[in-house]
């Protein structure tokens, strides 16, 4: 009967108060907001386990612009190298540099059954790291429940040691990394996750692991190393947008001077300014270059992650305008550049 009091939103914590209200028109006291869970990157993290930082890693300068290169544009990454270079460890702290999530991609992961934990930052992206003994089903979902690549929605999905896994749930990756969605069809009946994840793998050179090592001599053979290479199919590495490639790098190597603070704020900026220019200015100069870059990629697909990987390289300078500068360091993300350093020149 009050105008005043349906003009806003009111909470009830009991049926109770509901009658009360009703009744009365008596309006149940909000409680306090320390004992509330606030939609906020500063919201509670009570009881969640603390977030990995490359604080307590050595980065050098090229791993650390990497680093923020895939953090500005959520690119897909696949590292490779020897053991003990630290592919696992960069990867697992690479959600700590990520921008917060906006409150539409923050209620897209609250609508995942199962994506949020208790007492979960809503707006921070979370980080998947599932096990190479897992089902095609574990990965990709059921009709009743979402698998690890929807809930890592708008988070990071590692792989660790990529090669490991079966071939059918590593194929199974491709349609979700290009549609972000994940189809599931069974006997029961077909159901589409969301699934818009930043995809991270890690793989050694070879089984043993110590292909183009210099501190240990590789014991696999010709046939094993072919094998184990197979695993990764060409469609599968034309979607990964950077391929990095660890290696033994002597001492005395200059380190990066950023803090995580500074490379926190770096790729925040960069992120802003990548959402303030429309997608129509990034492609009419694409559109220019595209032309005489064609014959470096093998498809179209390559060519446009290509782009997106000088994008974020270009904002993370502050520019809007793509320079050779940018389409350079790009390409040493490449396969073909990762390639040509692995040795692996004749493989795709």
């Amino acid at each position: 009967s009050n105008p005043e009091l349906l003009s806003r939103l009111i909470a009830f914590s009991a049926l109770s108060e509901f009658l009360l209200w009703v009744q009365k028109g008596s309006v149940p006291q909000p409680a306090s907001v320390s004992k509330t869970v606030a939609l906020s990157e500063h919201a509670p993290h009570q009881g969640a386990k603390k977030t990995l930082t490359f604080a307590d890693m050595t980065l050098n300068a090229n791993l650390a612009e990497a680093a923020m290169v895939s953090a500005v544009g959520r690119h897909h990454m696949l590292l490779r190298g020897p053991p003990g270079l630290g592919k696992t460890m960069f990867a697992k702290r690479l959600v700590s540099i990520l921008p917060p999530l906006s409150v539409n991609a923050t209620l897209g992961r609250i609508s995942v059954p199962g994506c949020v934990a208790k007492d979960a930052n809503l707006m921070r992206p979370v980080l998947r790291c599932p096990h190479h003994s897992a089902s095609v089903t574990a990965m990709t979902g059921s009709i009743k429940s979402p698998g690890e690549m929807s809930l890592a929605h708008h988070g990071i999905l590692l792989m660790d040691e990529l090669p490991e896994f079966r071939r059918d749930i590593i194929e199974s990756l491709r349609e979700p990394m290009e549609s972000g969605v994940a189809h599931v069809s069974r006997a029961a009946g077909q159901v589409s996750w969301p699934a818009e994840f930043q995809w991270i793998a890690t793989a050694n050179n070879c089984p043993c692991g110590w292909l183009f090592s210099q501190r240990k001599r590789c014991t696999c053979s010709s046939q094993k190393i072919q094998r184990y290479m197979a695993k990764l199919s060409g469609p599968l590495l034309d979607r990964v947008c950077m391929h990095i490639v660890f290696e033994e790098l002597p001492e005395g190597s200059k380190q990066t001077s950023l803090s995580v603070k500074e490379m926190r704020e770096k790729v925040a900026a960069a992120c802003k300014l990548m959402q303030a220019q429309p997608l129509a200015h990034w492609q009419k100069q694409e559109e220019a270059l595209a032309p005489k870059l064609q014959k470096e990629f093998l498809s179209k697909r390559s060519l446009k992650r290509f782009f997106s990987v000088a994008r974020s390289v270009a904002a993370l300078r502050g520019q809007t305008i793509l320079a050779e500068q940018d389409l350079n360091r790009a390409r040493t993300w490449t396969l073909k550049a990762a390639s040509k350093k692995l040795g692996f020149e004749d493989s795709y």
